[in-house]
């Protein structure tokens, strides 16, 4: 499942929604393989068990909002997420956050905002509130900037 994952994200070229989604299930299985590994014992199926569910698990969640965006939402909630990542936080000022708007539905819209910023400014909690076809959807992601400068969404 996390190969299948992997491999699907690599079809779609540089799609930013299945790039993520291949992550969320890759640190998934990942994560659900040593959870169920350290339950389970060293040589136990729990550990198939638990890479399974966590591939499940991280694909979802790495999808929770773009799925339900077209292209154009897409791009804007990834510039929102990107300009909000490389917007210097000095000590003791408000933390950003940037807003976005769906070129084609004004009531499809969002907010991602720094909740937390760790490790001597190397790393961010984001959260994230959309409003999507009249749902409100609700997420939070840690991302560190890593040796290469990039930003990269930790499990």
């Amino acid at each position: 499942m996390v190969l299948a994952g992997v491999l699907l994200a690599g079809c779609e070229g540089r799609n930013t929604q299945a790039i993520a989604t291949g992550i969320g299930t890759l640190a998934g299985g990942v994560g659900g393989a040593l959870l169920g590994r350290q339950l389970g014992g060293r040589n136990s199926s729990g550990a198939l068990i638990g890479g399974l569910v966590g591939a499940a698990v991280g694909g979802l969640l790495a999808n929770h909002v773009s799925h339900r965006l077209n292209a154009g939402e897409r791009w804007r909630r990834n510039t929102a997420h990107r300009r909000l990542l490389e917007t210097p936080v000095e000590p003791d000022a408000p933390l950003p956050q940037r807003r976005w708007v769906s070129p084609d539905d004004p009531s499809t819209h969002g907010t991602t905002e720094v909740l937390v910023v760790t490790d001597g400014g190397q790393c961010r909690t984001i959260r994230e509130i959309a409003y999507v076809r009249g749902e409100e959807l609700r997420q939070e992601a840690r991302f560190c900037r890593g040796e290469n400068g990039q930003w990269t969404r930790q499990a």
